[in-house]
């Protein structure tokens, strides 16, 4: 008996062949479907990079407190724990599963095709460390990210969030409340360059923002294209990040 004819190899092979195939196929839905929607909104189709780019704070000596309300000397940079979730959401975004893969057995069901670098991190210390290359995603308040501050100085979204915690829109209307945020797409012609604003004066408002624009980036898309810079107001429902209603909408140019 020759390999072909032993039933093992037969197997295996029938596999692999059928893998490819899907493969194969699942390549093409991706580039001619939903996938090329999501580069093209977040304006990462030819840089292929994206910086997520999180609020960095830094702790003086002694005003670290560990689980048990303990002090501790723990002096440096320090992230809010509430923003790490935000790490595995947008790499979570940008994973593209090969179509039929998802009823093999094995691993074969978590194979998926990432063809955009994402890179997070805290926001650098100066702007001059902002990534000039990559589409940005800051989130929190320019008091403590710096990439946002560069954001509303350099690419000024309609939309603002002032130091002391109000969102301003450009009716000049003020919202104070832990509920309110902002979710804006600005482009930088200086820099060109695309970033997204997600932010609000408390962690409710920054996380439902940031959820907003990873659960909602299609309708989003639907409702502004993939050209149009624009800034919203939203506000968190009975705090929940999760359940979040826009109170205004701005696009450029109204």
């Amino acid at each position: 008996m020759t390999i072909f004819g032993n039933p093992y190899f037969q197997n295996v092979a029938s596999d692999f062949i059928t893998i490819a195939f899907l493969t194969l196929a699942g390549t093409l839905v991706y580039r001619f479907s939903r996938r090329r929607g999501l580069l093209r909104f977040f304006g990462c189709a030819k840089t292929r990079k994206l910086c997520l780019y999180l609020s960095n704070l830094d702790i003086l000596f002694g005003g670290a407190i560990d689980p048990e309300g303990q002090p501790r000397g723990y002096r440096g940079p320090s992230t809010p724990g509430y923003e790490l979730p935000f790490i595995p959401a947008i790499y979570r975004l940008f994973l593209a599963p090969v179509p039929g893969l998802s009823s093999q057995p094995g691993l074969w069901r978590y194979l998926a095709l990432r063809d955009v670098e994402i890179v997070a991190s805290p926001a650098p210390g100066s702007m001059l460390d902002i990534d000039e290359k990559a589409t940005l995603v800051t989130v929190g308040s320019l008091g403590y990210n710096t990439v946002s501050r560069e954001v509303e100085r350099s690419f000024k979204p309609s939309v603002q969030l002032s130091p002391d915690g109000y969102v301003i829109s450009p009716d000049g209307v003020r919202r104070d409340g832990s509920e309110y945020a902002i979710v804006a797409k600005c482009y930088s012609p200086e820099r060109k360059q695309w970033a997204f604003y997600t932010a609000g004066p408390t962690r409710v408002g920054t996380t439902g923002a940031f959820f907003y624009l990873v659960r909602h980036w299609a309708d989003l898309r639907r409702t502004f294209g993939d050209q149009s810079p624009f800034s919203m107001t939203i506000r968190v429902l009975d705090g929940d990040p999760s359940r979040c209603e826009v109170v205004h909408r701005f696009q450029q140019g109204d």
